[in-house]
């Protein structure tokens, strides 16, 4: 468990520094307006992609389930892919229209041409999903890893070139497109090779898809929430605003990213053992998680002003107030996230919904009434407290359902 953590841990860290590397370029690059709106783009992205995550998350849990049944495991992936194309090619088209909403929303037409040339690379992601959702159930972390890292790395490259070559906001948008394209074509070469391991005949199917429902509405929820207060800020603050907050926010979530690591080992080792019958196994790898956890919150604790001024240039010491505060809240979000892996591996997928709706609910509110008074420590202490609620509410759950007795 451990050392797999830690080898996936490397490659989400590695992964997100190139991902931060691609901001800093782009902070450097752009001005503080339209870096405001490259956060918004990637925002929306990110947020539209919140069913690829799901998907990911089903099936690892099923393919780890299957164990070794390798046929079968490629059957049932084939079986889905087809779908999975057109769920992409949909969302993709609603993507396109909702551009010209949004544009008109913040009164920015430089967003809409920018969002249509990244709704291009939904149906890529949808395809990524399932090879992602093969290597994570069948525990090959280090082939994960290295699409984890590969993607970042040719972001960040196309993001350079196309910059560098004056393309501006569009060419960061392309950048968006260019990366997961890139890794398909590496992962159809891999898939391409086991196609004559694939046992026809023999399908294996998921009992419902309600547990993917409401995994799926759980994640568009938690998506939303992690990224409502830069919305909330661009309505308020303006563009500027919201490259100014966007750089503590996207800082503090290197720990979103880094649990990444460790849930892509917890989430298939919990889907093996029963909560009823496994408790010490369970809690052991629950405190492992956590203990991987700490020296990342410790050190952004500990060395802000330092993390701030190196990555970010002095320029951006203002968001420093709101970076220790959503330091608090993304650990509080990241240890609620192992647990939410913990309740789904179990089959228990509509207690975080419920929590999640009200937590959005919670932190809409908050937004509302304290960005206006204070600004972007207002947005900050609204998403801090907020996860603090979802990781209590969550956590009492589970304590509950691991004192129950079959």
């Amino acid at each position: 468990m451990i050392l797999q953590s830690i080898i996936g841990m490397v490659a989400v860290l590695i992964g997100a520094f190139l991902s931060y590397a691609f901001h800093f370029y782009m902070v450097r690059s752009l001005p503080p307006s339209v870096y405001g709106d490259l956060s918004l783009i990637i925002g929306f992205l990110t947020i539209i992609l919140v069913p690829t995550g799901s998907l990911q998350t089903v099936l690892a849990r099923e393919v780890a389930k299957l164990g070794n049944q390798e046929g079968r495991i490629l059957q049932f992936l084939r079986g889905y892919a087809k779908n999975m194309i057109v769920y992409g090619i949909i969302l993709a088209i609603l993507a396109f229209f909702l551009s010209f909403a949004i544009g008109f929303v913040f009164n920015d037409q430089n967003l809409v041409l920018p969002l249509q040339l990244v709704s291009l690379s939904i149906p890529m992601a949808f395809l990524l999903s399932l090879a992602n959702g093969y290597f994570q159930g069948r525990e090959k972390i280090g082939k994960l890893s290295i699409l984890m890292v590969i993607n970042p790395a040719i972001k960040l490259a196309a993001g350079f070139l196309l910059v560098y070559a004056g393309f501006g906001l569009l060419g960061a948008s392309a950048s968006l497109v260019i990366s997961p394209l890139a890794v398909l074509i590496l992962v159809g070469a891999i898939f391409l090779k086991h196609k004559n391991k694939i046992q026809k005949g023999i399908k294996h199917k998921l009992d419902s898809h309600k547990p993917f429902l409401f995994i799926l509405a759980t994640n568009v929820l938690l998506m939303i929430f992690l990224y409502l207060d830069l919305f909330f800020v661009k309505y308020y603050l303006g563009s500027e605003g919201a490259g100014f907050y966007n750089v503590a926010d996207i800082t503090a979530k290197v720990m979103m990213f880094a649990v990444g690591g460790i849930t892509m080992v917890f989430l298939p080792k919990s889907s093996k053992l029963n909560m009823q019958t496994h408790r010490p196994q369970i809690k052991g790898l629950l405190a492992k998680a956590v203990m991987l956890m700490l020296p990342i919150f410790l050190a952004f604790l500990i060395f802000p002003e330092q993390i701030i001024s190196i990555f970010y240039t002095s320029k951006y010491l203002s968001a420093l107030a709101p970076f220790r505060i959503l330091t608090v809240g993304m650990f509080a979000y990241a240890i609620f996230t192992i647990l939410l892996n913990l309740s789904w591996s179990q089959n228990k997928e509509k207690a975080p919904l419920v929590f999640s709706s009200v937590a959005l609910v919670a932190d809409a509110l908050l937004l509302f009434y304290l960005i206006p008074v204070y600004g972007l420590m207002g947005a900050a202490l609204s998403t801090t407290i907020s996860s603090i609620g979802l990781l209590a509410f969550l956590g009492i759950f589970l304590k509950k359902s691991f004192g129950k007795k079959n």
